[in-house]
């Protein structure tokens, strides 16, 4: 079967700023919310797991996106990965025990790293190739600026009682917007490519 190659910068554009924000976000927002009232109480270990647990998560969705990447395509991966962590940085949002908390950053962390791991690739095979190195700087900008927002949060909310319970929970919308933004996406022909018998 031939696929007809079809170029879109605007929808790479959309992949590389939110895929950089879904990933920047959520990593930075636990910088200030350890510095809490109820986080500062905790031992040192336990601080410690809270902190890393999100990375943890991170390395297994990169491994599951490398795993799934050409099984299931780009667009179906971000939908599922982006509503599954957003739904886990919800329910972080409520937790209260730090091995519930150390969990649910954990398993949000799977959704984080598998979207910045497929987001690059998605975003190049989508882009022009005059464009393609543009998207991958973009990407890597916008986690920058997410980084930025995540320490904003911290700001905004330090002196907002339970104020963390916000910072976890707003640090899930960029990952949100993304999934659900992504369904009006179409596959990449380099997927398509490799799957035509199967299309």
């Amino acid at each position: 079967m031939q696929i007809k190659s079809k170029h879109s910068n605007k929808k790479s554009l959309f992949i590389s700023v939110l895929g950089g924000l879904s990933y920047g976000v959520p990593v930075a927002t636990i910088s200030g919310v350890l510095g809490e009232p109820k986080f500062e109480a905790l031992s040192q270990a336990e601080r410690a797991f809270i902190s890393s647990s999100l990375m943890y998560g991170i390395l297994i969705g990169t491994f599951l996106a490398f795993l799934l990447i050409d099984y299931f395509g780009r667009r179906k991966l971000i939908i599922f990965f982006g509503l599954e962590s957003f739904l886990f940085a919800l329910l972080l949002s409520a937790m209260d025990t730090p091995a519930s908390i150390i969990t649910m950053r954990l398993i949000q962390g799977i959704g984080v790293g598998a979207i910045q791991t497929i987001s690059p690739i998605y975003s190049l095979e989508l882009a022009s190739d005059d464009w393609k190195g543009m998207f991958v700087l973009l990407f890597q900008v916008h986690i920058t600026i997410g980084y930025i927002i995540g320490y904003t949060l911290n700001i905004i909310f330090n002196y907002v009682t339970d104020g963390w319970r916000y910072e976890f929970g707003l640090a899930g919308i960029p990952i949100f917007i993304y999934s659900v933004g992504t369904i009006f996406l179409t596959e990449s022909d380099v997927y398509k490519k490799k799957n035509a018998d199967n299309i």
